[in-house]
């Protein structure tokens, strides 16, 4: 933030030298924050790229190899849903049934690229589907 310092002025308007001089070395202080921001340590625009780059929306890539996909599916049972983009490993994955039904599902026979989902008594449901894992 800003700070002002007043002195007691003088005839030779010591308070406007004062405040000048105090304003001059706050905003000399921000810029030397700046410049050590700057130069500190940051990754390339290529790792950056590695990092967090998709051109699926339904695909959200984060730092250090983590992958969340969040998308929605129809599906029946014992059906395989394919993930849109292969995990390299896989951590968890939930589904929630987003049709006005009692449905009681959930996933297994967990794979890289998608799962087969389980739905107590059957039928065809859309499905909210949120994985977890690595790239």
């Amino acid at each position: 933030g800003e700070a002002w310092y007043q002195t007691h002025g003088n005839d030779d308007n010591g308070t406007h030298i004062a405040t000048t001089a105090f304003a001059h070395n706050v905003a000399n202080q921000k810029a030397s924050d700046v410049q050590g921001w700057a130069g500190g340590q940051f990754v390339s625009n290529s790792t950056y790229q590695n990092d967090f780059y998709t051109s699926d929306g339904r695909v959200f890539n984060s730092a250090w190899g983590a992958r969340i996909q969040a998308f929605q599916v129809r599906a029946g049972e014992r059906d395989f849903i394919t993930f849109p983009q292969t995990f390299g490993t896989i951590q968890s994955v939930m589904v929630q049934c987003i049709d006005d039904a009692d449905t009681n599902c959930h996933p297994f026979s967990l794979q890289t690229n998608g799962f087969t989902i389980h739905i107590n008594g059957g039928g065809t449901w859309n499905f909210s589907v949120i994985a977890f894992g690595t790239k």
